[in-house]
């Protein structure tokens, strides 16, 4: 039986609140690493609100996709897909998910809306997606490191070696948006990652 999607969508301030007091209240003795960062690949961000040229709700597109997944057998999927407009919960972020061989059972997935290896990545697309996470490390208590933050291509046993595309950028530079983020949304904290809480 798959994890049925949540499919809700959020803005930057609801989902800080979201995480704030119905997330973080549910995480059990699952505790995640960090991030796996994708992309969709298909459907391409410029399909994603469209289903044969008619305006598709993003919620319905999520639930869409989550069909796929059920066809492959799949228990779950990916914790949030972002797209240059919002960002969605798919696996609930408190229950492990399905979306790299490796590291289903110690990261979260998120899915960037969008094939990086043709299309060009927002600005929007890419606030979203490092504000979630930062939302998110923040939760945990540190900030992502090489080892506690993934490119999906990374992973040894994906065939998927170019996720997320060569237009979502360098990883390095993601962990530092991240760190960024953090400490613009926790002013004053530590934010080396190795001892202080930041949430």
């Amino acid at each position: 039986m798959t994890i049925a999607p949540l499919a809700k969508s959020y803005s930057k301030a609801s989902f800080e609140a979201y995480v704030e007091k119905e997330v973080e209240p549910k995480m059990g003795v699952w505790r995640p690493r960090g991030f796996v960062l994708h992309n969709t690949s298909a459907p391409t961000l410029a399909q994603f609100y469209l289903n044969k040229g008619k305006p598709l709700d993003g919620a319905q597109r999520i639930r869409n996709i989550w069909v796929s997944y059920q066809n492959q057998k799949w228990a779950g999927g990916p914790h949030l897909v972002v797209t240059d407009r919002e960002i969605f919960t798919g696996n609930p972020l408190w229950l492990k998910g399905t979306h790299s061989p490796s590291w289903n059972s110690t990261f979260w997935g998120l899915e960037m809306a969008g094939d990086f290896a043709t299309e060009t990545m927002p600005a929007a697309l890419q606030d979203l997606a490092v504000h979630a996470m930062a939302v998110c490390y923040a939760m945990l208590g540190h900030a992502p490191t090489n080892d506690t933050f993934h490119f999906h291509g990374e992973d040894p046993k994906t065939t998927h070696k170019g996720c997320p595309g060569k237009n979502a950028g360098k990883k390095a530079d993601w962990i530092k948006a991240i760190t960024a983020r953090m400490a613009a949304l926790h002013p004053g904290d530590c934010q080396c990652g190795s001892h202080a809480k930041v949430a």
